[in-house]
C-alpha cells in the first residue's frame, strides 16, 4: 500500500529526456500497481499550458502515459502556476481528477494538506498580484478565446518575463512564508503538509507546543527526479537520476 506525490517537472517539447523520465516513472509504478493506491501531481507538470486543445506531441504523450496508468491507479492533479489553465477536458481524456488548491485528503487515517505552494510565497507581492489576475475568471476566458497559435506566443512571452523578474529577486522572497504555512496547518487541522513550487526539496519538522508538524517540499526534476511516497505509516522522499540540466526559476 502506497501513494506517491510529485510536482514541478516542467515538461517541455525541447526536453525529451525529461519527458521520457516521466513516462518511465509511470511505467515502473505500473508494475507495483497492486501496491500503489494513488498518484498525486501537485502542479507544474508542464512548463506552460496553453489549453486543453493543444495538439502537440508533448501533450499527446503526457495524455497517453497518464491514461494508461489511470486504468489501474487513481490519478489526481492539482494545478500549478504553469498549468493552471489545464481543464476538465484534458483531465477526463487523461483519466485524472482535478483537485482544488489547497485541499485536505485522508489516506490510511492520516489527514494531509496538499497545495502547489505558490500561494504561500506571500512576501513576493509582485507575483501575488499577478497571480490574482491570471487565476481570475475573466483572464482565463479571454486567453482561451484566442487561437492556439496566439496562446503559444503569449505563453512564450510570459515565460520570458517571468525569468527576468525572478532573476532579480532575493531567494527568501521566492520561498514560502512560514507564518502563513503555520496558519494553514492550524486552519486545516493537519500534521502533514505536502507542496512544491519552491524547488527546494526537503522534509521540515517543527514542534508547535505539544504538536509535531511535518512539511514535505517536493523538488523540481532536473539532474534527478523527486517524489514523496507515503506507505500508510511513513513518508519517504525519493530521488532518482534523470541526468539533465535543471530548469531555471520556479
Amino acid at each position: 500500500m502506497s501513494w506517491i506525490f510529485f510536482s514541478d517537472l516542467h515538461l517541455d517539447s525541447d526536453n525529451q529526456i525529461l519527458l521520457q523520465a516521466f513516462e518511465n516513472l509511470l511505467k515502473r509504478e505500473m508494475y507495483t500497481a497492486d501496491k500503489l493506491n494513488g498518484i498525486y501531481i501537485l502542479g507544474d507538470l508542464c512548463e506552460v499550458w496553453v489549453g486543453d486543445d493543444d495538439d502537440s506531441e508533448l501533450i499527446s504523450r503526457i495524455r497517453t502515459a497518464l491514461r494508461t496508468i489511470s486504468v489501474q491507479v487513481p490519478v489526481y492533479f492539482l494545478p500549478g502556476n504553469r498549468d493552471f489553465l489545464l481543464g476538465e477536458q484534458f483531465a477526463r481524456s487523461a483519466g485524472m481528477q482535478i483537485l482544488q488548491d489547497p485541499c485536505v485528503i485522508e489516506l490510511a487515517e492520516t489527514k494531509i494538506l496538499l497545495a502547489h505552494g505558490d500561494a504561500f510565497c506571500t512576501e513576493d507581492y509582485e507575483y501575488q498580484n499577478l497571480r490574482k489576475v491570471l487565476r481570475g475568471g475573466p483572464f482565463r476566458e479571454q486567453v482561451l478565446a484566442r487561437s492556439l497559435a496566439e496562446r503559444r506566443q503569449m505563453a512564450a512571452s510570459l515565460r520570458a518575463e517571468s525569468r527576468t523578474r525572478n532573476s532579480n529577486k532575493p531567494d527568501n522572497i521566492m520561498d514560502v512564508s512560514l507564518p502563513d504555512i503555520n496558519k494553514a496547518f492550524t486552519e486545516h487541522g493537519v500534521k502533514h503538509f505536502v507542496h512544491g513550487h519552491t524547488h527546494r526539496p526537503g522534509i521540515h519538522i517543527d514542534n508547535i507546543g505539544d504538536q509535531t508538524r511535518f512539511r514535505y517540499v517536493l523538488g523540481d526534476w532536473g539532474w534527478c527526479g523527486w517524489l514523496l511516497r507515503f506507505t500508510g505509516e511513513t513518508f519517504q522522499m525519493e530521488c532518482f537520476p534523470v541526468r539533465i540540466v535543471p530548469s531555471a526559476g520556479s
